[in-house]
């Protein structure tokens, strides 16, 4: 199965990846999904950072989407992420 058409699983609903990313986006352009900033220091991992943020490391790719930095896990230090700042708003985009 690609993840590009069903990937997360969230209380036993399937979510489209791809769909999901436009409106993650979207929705922080327009301001209905607050967001908030934060620069990246050694170690860190966009999965483990959606665990803690979000509540859902298989979460990551909302922290990638609006951050702009492409699919990789990993990303540097000094890089400056943008993640959505209430965990149970994400849901309604996702």
């Amino acid at each position: 199965m690609s993840r590009y058409l069903l990937d997360d699983i969230i209380g036993g609903t399937r979510f489209g990846t791809s769909d999901a990313i436009d409106r993650v986006q979207n929705a922080a352009r327009q301001g209905t999904l607050k967001t908030e900033t934060m620069v990246l220091t050694d170690g860190h991992r966009l999965d483990t950072l959606a665990g803690i943020l979000l509540n859902n490391s298989s979460l990551w790719w909302v922290i990638a989407a609006l951050s702009g930095i492409g699919w990789g896990l990993q990303v540097p230090p000094g890089t400056r992420i943008t993640y959505p700042a209430s965990k149970d708003e994400i849901l309604d985009y996702v």
